[in-house]
């Protein structure tokens, strides 16, 4: 198997990007990890569309190198804001990404 897509922000709650890419790259046949915060109803829709669920914190260096290892390619699509600055900065530090897709039409 392709190594997984990591997709963060994939249970959707705002605005429901991650999730909607997450479910475009599985329509595609696309192996993907997906990152929520949460075990909840939205997780386990994920599983039920075939992702592979990582529970994580983007603040949590630990939980980021649990939930990227083994992908070569993220979504990151978080929008820009004194809070999530730190968590860009904790995805960048434990990258060893060949890809990082960041989503600039979310920034305020």
């Amino acid at each position: 198997m392709a190594n997984p897509i990591l997709v963060t922000g994939a249970a959707g709650r705002v605005g429901a990007v991650g999730r909607t890419v997450a479910e475009l790259l599985l329509k595609q046949g696309k192996a993907v990890r997906a990152m929520v915060r949460n075990e909840d109803e939205r997780a386990q829709a994920l599983r039920d569309m075939g992702a592979q669920v990582v529970v994580g914190d983007l603040l949590d260096l630990d939980s980021m190198h649990r939930a990227i290892a083994g992908c070569e390619t993220m979504y990151f699509g978080m929008s820009v804001s004194d809070a999530y600055l730190a968590a860009t900065v904790n995805a960048a530090a434990v990258a060893t990404l060949t890809h990082i897709l960041k989503d600039e039409s979310r920034s305020t």
